[in-house]
């Protein structure tokens, strides 16, 4: 068993995991993730981006050791390449990906002053692909936002005796 444990969680091509990152998954899931790199740095398999993007990182600084994670991919495989992947998920998924990336950016110590600016010089495939997404996203919200602005009914007054 210890062999088979050791192959399974070894096997990311030298891409980090920090264990407060998979740390609320179960072992499953945990395999799951460290397939899912291999996946991605070895088949450019946009279906195993999207697992990966969609594990529970446990929220806080799981996360952020989680966008690490994704940073590193992005830098193993190129922008290029990773973008290629990146431009067949969905909206939901380019969103959280951006989210990701920017925390893992800014906490992982790739630079020592990091911003979104930086990030998008560094990668401009992805990271353009990624604030048009952004941009179709927040405009969605805005408008939702301003219809229910108009339409909610004002809340009733309570009075005090």
């Amino acid at each position: 068993m210890g062999v088979l444990t050791y192959n399974i969680f070894t096997g990311t091509n030298g891409i980090k995991v920090y264990d407060l990152a998979i740390s609320t998954q179960g072992f499953y899931k945990q395999y799951q993730y460290y397939k899912s790199i291999r996946d991605i740095v070895n088949n450019k398999e946009t279906d195993a981006l999207r697992i990966l993007i969609n594990s529970d990182c446990g929220g806080g600084a799981g996360c952020y050791d989680h966008g690490e994670t994704l940073v590193l991919i992005l830098i193993r495989i190129n922008d290029k390449k990773f973008s290629e992947m990146v431009s067949k998920l969905s909206e939901k998924d380019k969103f959280l990906l951006f989210t990701l990336l920017s925390g893992g950016y800014e906490y992982g110590g790739f630079v020592k002053q990091p911003s979104n600016k930086k990030l998008q010089t560094e990668y401009p495939f992805t990271m353009n692909l990624l604030l048009k997404s952004i941009t179709k996203r927040s405009k969605g919200i805005s408008r939702t936002r301003t219809f229910f602005a108009k339409n909610a009914k004002k809340p009733p007054v309570l009075e005090t005796p």
